[in-house]
């Protein structure tokens, strides 16, 4: 059988085995939250409250397993605003591994938008007034029953004038609140502004929104919560550590006197108040009651049951990454000779294919060592048959022993082929495929023109 035709059976079987096993398990969804019945068990969490004068302290641990996977949520109220802080601890491949990041609502701006973007600019657009969010009402807290074993924690915290409020709801499973979809991996927080004084009949207001984290808060152009179908127009900014990532997301709509209305966003910059963090505002049309719901979490965090539980599943995923670990040797082979073959010895085939060839610089060990893949392992390892979807979450490229001898023929500077290997397994196949065809293309311009210039020489 040929390479090809080897690599197509694969393949097929591949698919096969992987429609069989969708109805290894039936799904359940029996309170109608759109999440399956076992994958919400297998991520129910256990919350404990610690309520002071000014604070507000949630820990947050896995329910099922013995693993380390801890999220401590801290509200603060204090002369800054309102803080609420965020860490997470997890234990992966016996390495203790952590997130911390923050955001505080610090003030209220009332401002005319001279440039008419909608956007609050302080160096452009006319500054009204600021209202410090700064003294705060004793904490209104109240235990909601999900279930006999589950339960909603719901905090209100207001402003002594009552302008701001905030709503915070922490749930110790998914379960829906004024329509969101809240995850047991974040905390929705309603933000509530009522009867504001404005001062200018033209003016619109700005919440200004620290954000703290050891490294950039970036803008997320799709949230995790839509790639899960969890939630819809959303916008959101993440902050990424220890290969973990804190979210910060926001409806795109904010209910303004009853009517929904766009929620703009300020660029990133530099924080006022500390320059080492950063700030946004986000803007609200004008309103005597404006509704709105942020929510902070740790994103990639979900529990799925080990493939143990499943041998078929597991020998589903070895067919599988066998077939790509054949179909990449022989790609990387076939575009080493059309590529490389001007520049680089020739390479013996039959030699690699029969596993003789020596001297190989990089194997898979040091890939792994390369580019730090604990986490991947250890998804691969909880993945199972209950949760099948789940598998397009795992980002993965199968290299095959015969990948590795190949590059090593390569003439290649060291940095340079770590850079290769780096690019090569981050791109999929279709954009491997494009960059393959271009450098073809190239190569063969390339040869026609010096084949051209012969010509030329001896006529």
């Amino acid at each position: 059988m040929s390479k090809k035709s080897y690599i197509f059976v694969m393949i097929l079987i591949g698919i096969s085995l992987l429609s069989l096993n969708f109805s290894y398990a039936a799904a359940s969804d029996d309170d109608d939250d759109g999440i399956d019945d076992d994958f919400e068990d297998l991520n129910k969490r256990d919350i404990s409250i610690e309520i002071e004068t000014s604070q507000i302290q949630i820990e947050s641990s896995l329910r099922s397993g013995d693993r380390i996977d801890e999220i401590q949520l801290k509200v603060i109220m204090d002369s800054e605003g309102l803080s609420i802080e965020v860490s997470y601890e997890s234990e992966i491949a016996s390495t203790e591994l952590e997130l911390e990041f923050g955001i505080i609502f610090r003030k209220l701006v009332e401002f005319v938008d001279i440039d008419s973007n909608s956007i609050y600019d302080p160096v452009i657009d006319d500054t009204i007034q600021e209202f410090n969010l700064t003294d705060f009402l004793p904490v209104k807290y109240t235990q909601i029953n999900i279930t006999d074993n589950t339960v909603l924690h719901y905090f209100v915290i207001n402003t002594t004038n009552g302008v701001f409020t905030a709503h915070i709801y922490f749930s110790e499973e998914f379960h829906i609140v004024n329509g969101t979809l809240i995850t047991p991996v974040q905390s929705k927080i309603d933000i509530e502004i009522t009867n504001f004084s404005y001062i200018n009949i033209s003016s619109q207001l700005a919440l200004y929104t620290s954000l703290e984290s050891e490294n950039d808060y970036e803008e997320e152009e799709e949230t995790e919560d839509e790639i899960r179908e969890y939630a819809t127009n959303e916008k959101g900014l993440i902050s990424e550590m220890n290969n973990f990532t804190g979210i910060f997301t926001w409806k795109n709509n904010a209910t303004i006197d009853g009517i929904s209305k766009e929620v703009l966003m300020s660029d990133l910059d530099v924080d006022d108040y500390d320059g080492d963090e950063q700030k946004v505002y986000l803007v609200y049309p004008r309103g005597t009651h404006i509704y709105h719901d942020p929510k902070v979490g740790i994103a990639g965090i979900f529990k799925i049951k080990s493939i143990i539980d499943n041998p078929l599943f597991l020998f589903i995923l070895i067919a599988i990454l066998s077939s790509l670990s054949i179909s990449i040797g022989y790609t990387v082979i076939h575009y080493k000779e059309r590529i490389f073959s001007g520049h680089y010895k020739e390479l013996d085939t039959n030699k690699i294919i029969d596993g003789t060839f020596s001297n190989v610089k990089y194997d898979s060990k040091r890939l792994d060592a390369l580019l730090d893949n604990k986490r991947l392992l250890f998804q691969l390892k909880e993945l199972s048959a209950d949760n099948i979807s789940n598998i397009e979450d795992i980002k993965a490229t199968a290299l095959s022993e015969d990948f590795f001898k190949v590059i090593n023929t390569f003439d290649w500077e060291e940095d340079d082929l770590i850079d290769f290997i780096r690019e090569m397994i981050a791109l999929t196949p279709e954009e491997r495929d494009a960059v393959f065809k271009e450098m073809i293309n190239k190569s063969e311009q390339q040869k026609k023109s010096r084949l051209d210039d012969t010509k030329r020489l001896y006529t």
